[in-house]
């Protein structure tokens, strides 16, 4: 409800404020109320040829082409690559006698020198009597008419000469007006001061988001929110001729208003891309970074050559402009679906881009004059650049928030893990502390029958130090009389136990002669398990206890394997 009630308060404000009054309609205009601001946009007669004669008040112009202001020549169909001439009579009332009389001229490209009542009165660059252009200029300029050029109550003449570049001349852009020329100052000055602010929000929080992304490198859409409000800033200088502000140059000023136009929809979709999470490599995406790189291109090209810019200016720019249109119902179209995933802050950027399509609409329907009304358009895009920036600013509080939350279960879990691990190490130090405190062996071996561990009670049962015996293979340990031959009896037996623990993954018990550190027998009873480790690796564990001495069983013992090695054919 209340972004319906939004809505409609900013459709009045941009609809029925600041009404101008009057246009040129062929080639007339009359002005009557010193309180009100005319425009000077319409139908003016025009003749692209270029003669003194045509600066006259007397000059017959009846038979001249009548051309719709703001409009390039070549828009209109008109090939010619020089200086042309526009026309107009106002009417002047009366009450004006005392007040005094000033015109704001717009973006002309891309020279001219304007004419009152036969007299040149102002000039933006400079053109040759034989008309060639010889400095460009499209800068807007305040004129102040002198008084004693004026009839009031009478018609009076509005001429102006203008030569093109590369066949590419006339009114960009609507911003012409009369009036008095207080008023007339104060709207010239505020126009410049508030595209200055203007432009320079969008370069500040361009850059602040520049700064941002450095810092978090991972989050794209920060760059390219960046770059998106860093292109509009310079799209306004250029359009609004403040670029003649910083540096004098024609070229300076279209560069900028150029750059902006191509490089803020790439921005624009990639920060959409990146914002919804989008993967980029989409045969639009890619359609629309061809598109607006062969005219990026052109533009460069086209400030080497005026014929080129001219190309640029008739077939490029146009399929760029149309571009733009679609890249920005596209992003519409990303928004709404973004919406409806209930993707995070799209909501406020579906809002700002309401906006933007209201003044941008009111300000079409301005130039079809179907309804004469302001400019918005600069406004709303501001609008629109705010709503991302706010989208992006509670994305990242939503993100830092998550984080938060993120950051403190990690912290409970690294307190949980630590006491783990403390009760592990507790346990392996109990662990440790049980098997070198027993009194029976206690030893690891891999599959190779290598000694991996074995505890200090080797050395009480048998005086072999345990250090010493890690990497050696555990049937080293076991006894061979000197009488037995290269086989030994008791090494067959611990053999075939070890591979039979293996192969049954079970548990052995057994008992075996192990040599000790004077070469002499010892009897311990010893039991292996096979044990399992990481992907098909095993270990064996086992312990070895010693054996309470029974005469009667070890003669009995010595016997049965006097028989079993006869059996063999091995003999002692």
């Amino acid at each position: 409800m209340l972004h319906k009630r939004l809505f409609v308060c900013l459709a009045s404000l941009f609809l029925t404020s600041s009404v101008l009054h009057a246009k040129v309609k062929d080639g007339k205009l009359k002005i009557d109320d010193t309180k009100k601001i005319y425009s000077l946009t319409g139908t003016w007669k025009f003749r692209p040829e270029d003669k003194a004669e045509f600066s006259r008040l007397d000059f017959d112009d009846s038979g001249w082409k009548m051309i719709r202001v703001p409009l390039s020549w070549h828009q209109d169909g008109i090939e010619y690559d020089g200086a042309s001439w526009f026309r107009m009579k106002v009417l002047i009332d009366g009450s004006y006698k005392d007040k005094g009389i000033g015109v704001i001229l717009p973006y002309i490209d891309a020279s001219y020198e304007f004419f009152f009542n036969d007299e040149i009165v102002g000039r933006s660059g400079e053109i040759s009597n034989s008309g060639e252009l010889i400095k460009a200029s499209s800068k807007i300029e305040k004129i102040i008419i002198p008084r004693k050029l004026v009839r009031h109550g009478r018609e009076n003449l509005v001429a102006l000469r203008v030569r093109s570049y590369g066949g590419v001349g006339g009114f960009v852009t609507p911003y012409a007006y009369i009036g008095e020329k207080t008023i007339i100052h104060d709207k010239y000055t505020s126009y410049l001061i508030w595209n200055g602010i203007l432009a320079g929000i969008l370069i500040f929080v361009g850059l602040n988001h520049l700064m941002t992304f450095i810092g978090r490198l991972k989050e794209s859409h920060y760059l390219f929110f960046g770059l998106y409000s860093i292109s509009i800033g310079f799209e306004v200088i250029g359009i609004k001729t403040l670029g003649y502000w910083i540096y004098d140059s024609y070229f300076f000023n279209t560069y900028l208003l150029n750059f902006g136009l191509c490089t803020f929809c790439i921005s624009l979709l990639s920060f959409f891309y990146s914002f919804y999470q989008i993967p980029k490599r989409d045969f639009v995406y890619i359609s629309f970074l061809s598109i607006f790189g062969i005219t990026t291109i052109s533009f460069f090209l086209g400030t080497f050559s005026p014929q080129l810019f001219y190309i640029y200016a008739k077939y490029f720019l146009p399929a760029m402009l149309l571009a733009v249109i679609l890249a920005l119902g596209y992003t519409a179209y990303l928004s709404f679906r973004a919406v409806q995933q209930r993707v995070f802050g799209a909501n406020i950027i579906i809002c700002g881009f309401l906006v933007t399509l209201l003044t941008v609409t009111n300000d079409i329907l301005s130039y079809l004059e179907l309804i004469h009304s302001e400019k918005y358009a600069e406004e709303g895009i501001l609008i629109f650049v705010v709503s991302m920036a706010v989208a992006v600013s509670f994305k990242f509080s939503h993100v830092h928030k998550e984080s938060e939350i993120l950051n403190l279960d990690l912290d409970e879990k690294i307190r949980q893990l630590e006491n783990v691990q403390e009760g592990m190490q507790k346990s392996e130090e109990k662990y440790r502390n049980l098997v070198e405190s027993s009194k029976d062996i206690i030893f690891s071996l891999n599959g190779n029958n290598e000694i991996i561990t074995i505890n200090k009670a080797i050395f009480n049962l048998l005086g072999l130090r345990p250090d010493r015996l890690i990497g050696r293979n555990f049937l080293e340990l076991i006894y061979k009389s000197q009488t037995e031959s290269a086989i030994s009896l008791n090494k067959l037996i611990v053999n075939e136990k070890l591979e039979e623990t293996i192969r049954k993954r079970k548990e052995a018990s057994f008992r075996a002669e192990f040599l000790t550190n004077n070469n002499e027998p010892k009897e311990l009873e010893v039991k292996v398990e096979y044990v399992e480790t990481d992907g098909n690796e095993f270990v064996l564990f086992g312990k070895a206890s010693g054996v309470t001495e029974d005469t009667i069983m070890r003669l009995c013992e010595s016997e049965r394997q006097r028989y079993v090695l006869g059996n063999l054919a091995i003999l002692e």
